[in-house]
């Protein structure tokens, strides 16, 4: 009964987490920026483009119906009896691979998947320990299949690229018009996001036939890979696409739309400040600045990135923008931006009629999404 009741546990949460990857919706503890964040949203979340925790959910649930099986001696069972020690095998081989992983490559942890590999461990231990008391012979060909998915699954996921993001179309315009639109302002997302270029960083030309708002935090690892990708399909497309950069910090104290508070985001909203002030003070020094504050996995110190601001607009200038007023405005705005086109993942990149949530990888992928939302040659 104890390894139904683990195998019943990991099957609950692996169900809990399949909901999370094919809804999207929230769940406690895996707001923007944290661990489980941060894993679920990784390559190692998917085979492809089907989560693993829609390949956990009928392993556990035929662990424990193959548990249950084994207690009764009914030959007709025999079969299930038979199937336990090599899903065994798999489930507490794909549990110490997804636990490395977390620790030794993503060095993140997901509280929801740590627990799931936990409850299948305690099964699968529980079933070994049942196997060697046994003094039932299982051929060995049974435990060898399972072997040979297992290394399948594993070299799967480290050869296959699945797609990290997902994508939202408005396929109506907004039910209730934009305020206060003027001339000067531009639309996007179907009417649902209307905000003046003017009063925010552009990359690109302002005639540019296509115009792109990327939302992004300056601590999310995601956001820093995702722009050398930007950058290089800016220089792919030239002049006719420019970007409307807008940073979104993801602590709650300046972001009321993040719930909780993750290591990796501690100073966002200082670093969000301190991009704003330079864009104040000299709009024709920020990209310079972004480029380098956005250079490597992590941004630099916050004594650091204040000095190469105070290098780029001078340390007057940059103190002066600094306690401009209007910078808290413009993180009211950017917060305002990030919920009326859904909160949760960034980056995020906006078009005329969808948005799409989450790091986009590789650098095809990124030429795909561009090139289906608007109408983009290669120079060459």
């Amino acid at each position: 009964m104890a390894i139904a009741a683990c195998s019943t546990l990991a099957a609950l949460f692996a169900g809990l987490l399949l909901w999370q990857s094919l809804s999207g919706a929230a769940i406690p503890g895996c707001g923007g920026g944290s661990g489980c964040d941060t894993v679920l949203s990784s390559r190692y979340s998917r085979i492809g483009p089907i989560p693993v925790s829609a390949l956990a959910l009928p392993i556990f649930l035929s662990m424990g119906f193959c548990s249950l099986a084994a207690l009764n001696r009914n030959p007709r069972l025999k079969l299930a009896q038979r199937c336990l020690l090599p899903l065994a095998i798999i489930a507490a081989g794909a549990a110490i691979w997804f636990i490395a992983v977390q620790a030794l490559i993503i060095h993140h942890l997901c509280a929801y998947c740590t627990i799931t590999h936990a409850f299948a461990l305690a099964a699968s231990v529980l079933i070994f320990w049942q196997s060697l008391m046994s003094k039932a012979r299982i051929a060995p060909l049974f435990p060898a299949i399972a072997a040979l998915l297992l290394a399948a699954m594993i070299a799967s996921q480290l050869l296959i690229q699945p797609r990290l993001y997902t994508i939202t179309t408005a396929t109506q315009p907004a039910s209730q018009p934009s305020p206060s639109t003027t001339g000067n302002q531009i639309s996007l997302y179907n009417n649902r996001v209307t905000l003046d270029p003017a009063n925010w960083p552009l990359f690109g030309s302002r005639r540019a036939q296509h115009v792109v708002v990327l939302m992004f935090d300056y601590t999310c690892s995601h956001c820093r890979r995702e722009y050398p990708l930007l950058q290089q399909a800016r220089r792919r497309y030239g002049t006719q696409i420019s970007l409307i950069v807008i940073p979104v910090p993801l602590e709650p104290s300046c972001n009321p739309a993040v719930a909780r508070l993750f290591p990796e985001q501690v100073n966002s909203c200082t670093y969000t400040r301190y991009a704003l002030a330079v864009f104040l003070a000299d709009p024709a020094q920020f990209e310079s600045f972004h480029d380098r504050i956005m250079q490597g996995d992590r941004p630099p110190s916050l004594e650091q990135t204040r000095q190469i601001a105070q290098e780029m607009v001078t340390a007057h200038a940059f103190a002066t923008a600094l306690a401009d007023p209007s910078i808290e405005k413009h993180i009211q705005e950017s917060v305002q931006l990030y919920r009326d086109v859904g909160a949760g993942a960034i980056p995020k990149l906006i078009f005329p009629t969808a948005v799409v949530h989450g790091e986009i990888h590789p650098l095809q992928q990124m030429f795909d999404v561009l090139e289906s939302h608007l109408d983009l040659k290669p120079l060459r």
